[in-house]
């Protein structure tokens, strides 16, 4: 028998990405109760602070650790066809354990939304809130209609940047390319990268948001906290249902339950009370309440990187002298050093034509590491390579036992922006606990392949560019054993990309947002889940396509215009 707890106006569900918003913004009516339940623990700890130590927190108990299920066109060179599902659970979420990367996406993205039906989220319309939550430190950006200076998000430019980013970006002006604010909405060009840093700390949503709001005796936060159903009674949302330290709870709403558990946890938990497809409830023993497409829709972005040496000296990083007692000490006590670099440093926007046109939605994006990376597989919670040699070729090592962490480099990320592949997430039991399957389908269109081979073409260029010229770089070989002789032909290539495909932790669309009559649709532009009252799902399972570029950014703005929508009905 669960146990009464008390009950509020509203109940946000997910204190990640955007619950940390939503919490934080509802409660700043004094007169409204608010409770938000988050399954993971706070964000105490140190290392969350640390922007080049988000590969640290990966696989950690800030992570819920997911996997997914084998791929059969992807994924084909690590164990069991699968790769690590990285998504945070902490406060903060995502926002507390990704590498920090700022990036809206195109304004035709949200464009598109609106003309699937989602009245009000088209460039015009959602502008305002990038704006309102954003605190851009860039001096440039202090007079710009497309930024913000006053919210509590801080986004700003690295402290330090290694040569080649402006190498980066003056290659892809020899190219054709112009030099761009990334995130004006018309992102198609190369420019360098801003971060939610803040004075060389992280910071998340929970830091931005929720920890100023924490003072206010109307918002009640409740860490590792596991939501197990919402209690539904005559297709109204009227409590939630919860474990804290083996004991449950059940709180009463009076108002609206907002669920922002995130692209994955957000549909498990839709499924476990009783909204989802109806033959899967079945499946499962669950008395179906409404019938709607949960966790379909599910895209991610996708990648498959590449290595270049260069020579010795030339200003790049290694993560040897990064774990440095150096590089530590500066962090520690000037907030100097490569500690406060999430590595992002600067990216490209490119279609597979090599359009130069800042209007054309972006195809690629190419984002780069100023480093190169060294894989552990004897850490469980990494993907392990199906032979030495497959690990040897992904890593661009001259030998199974070479070490990289002391030679400069970088590894270059080339992103597939807009999948046409989409996947699914679904229940593997009843029990909450139990984590969903989780089938993303990477490649299963073979186009998508495709797109990723121009995308590693044309970083070859970009390579040869005279910007390049004085690193001396060294490209890896990428010939996939057994497969065509010249390592740079579309065969090789494509192989290589359906072996080593690699998330980018981006998911969405799992909660799709579409128009009333839509039957695709889970909720609607007013973020609403269809039939039922009460019930909205904000976070960014409700993206009905993915935005082209980091997804952090726009899951922050769908919180602060969700939270309007539910302030102003």
């Amino acid at each position: 028998m669960a146990k009464e707890f008390p009950s509020y106006n509203y109940v946000v569900i997910g204190g990640g990405s955007a619950g940390c918003v939503v919490a934080a913004r509802l409660s700043e009516d004094r007169t409204k109760t608010v409770l938000l339940l988050e399954a993971g623990p706070t964000d105490s700890d140190m290392r969350i602070d640390i922007p080049a130590a988000a590969p640290v927190l990966h696989g950690t108990r800030f992570d819920w650790a997911y996997k997914i299920e084998p791929q059969k066109n992807a994924c084909l060179g690590f164990v069991n066809n699968s790769f690590p599902w990285v998504k945070g659970k902490v406060l903060g979420g995502s926002s507390s354990i990704n590498y920090q990367g700022y990036v809206r996406g195109h304004a035709a993205d949200f464009d598109s939304w609106e003309s699937q039906g989602c009245t009000g989220w088209a460039w015009k319309d959602v502008l305002q809130y990038f704006i309102k939550s954003e605190k851009n430190q860039r001096p440039e950006y202090s007079e710009s209609k497309f930024h913000g200076t006053d919210g509590p998000l801080s986004v700003t430019d690295q402290i330090e940047r290694t040569p080649f980013a402006r190498a980066f970006v003056d290659a892809g002006k020899e190219l054709g390319y112009n030099e761009i604010d990334i995130n004006d909405g018309k992102s198609t060009g190369f420019g360098f990268m801003q971060a939610t840093i803040n004075q060389g700390k992280r910071c998340s949503t929970s830091k931005a948001f929720l920890t100023p709001a924490r003072k206010r005796k109307n918002l009640t936060v409740k860490t590792n906290a596991l939501v197990t159903k919402i209690d539904i009674v005559d297709k109204k949302a009227v409590g939630v249902y919860f474990q804290h330290h083996g004991k449950e709870y059940m709180v009463k709403v009076e108002r609206e339950v907002i669920v922002s558990a995130g692209t994955v946890a957000s549909p498990q938990i839709l499924m476990l009370s009783g909204i989802g497809p109806k033959e899967h409830l079945k499946q499962h023993g669950i008395d179906y309440i409404a019938d709607l497409p949960v966790g379909k829709n599910l895209q991610d972005h996708v990648f498959a990187m590449m290595s270049a040496r260069c020579k010795p000296g030339s200003g790049l990083s290694t993560l040897k002298s990064a774990g440095s007692l150096l590089s530590k000490m500066k962090y520690i006590f000037l907030k100097k050093g490569p500690l406060t670099s999430n590595g992002l440093e600067a990216t490209a926007f490119i279609t597979e034509e090599g359009t130069k046109d800042t209007s054309v939605v972006p195809d690629i994006q190419i984002m780069y590491l100023p480093f190169l990376i060294p894989m552990d597989t004897t850490k469980e919670e990494m993907a392990g390579f199906k032979s030495k040699e497959l690990q040897r070729c992904f890593l661009g090592l001259d030998s199974i036992t070479e070490d990289v962490t002391d030679i400069e480099g970088v590894t270059l990320l080339p992103v597939l922006l807009h999948p046409k592949s989409q996947g699914e997430i679904r229940l593997r039991s009843t029990d909450p606990e139990d984590h969903p399957v989780i089938n993303p389908s990477f490649l299963d269109d073979p186009s998508d392949t495709d797109v990723l081979v121009k995308g590693l073409q044309q970083l070859r260029k970009l390579m040869e560019t005279e910007a390049m010229r004085p690193f001396e770089f060294k490209l890896q070989n990428m010939q996939i054993p057994g497969v065509s002789n010249d390592e740079n032909s579309d065969e090789n290539l494509a192989e290589y990309v359906r072996h080593f495909t690699t998330c980018v932790y981006h998911c969405v669309g799992t909660c799709k947002m579409g128009a009333k009559d839509d039957p695709t649709a889970v909720v609607g532009p007013d973020l609403r889940v269809n039939g039922i009252d009460g019930l909205r799902v904000i976070d960014a399972s409700i993206m009905p396509t993915i935005t082209s570029g980091n997804t952090n950014a726009p899951t922050i703005m769908i919180a602060e215009k969700g939270v309007d929508m539910i302030i102003n009905q």
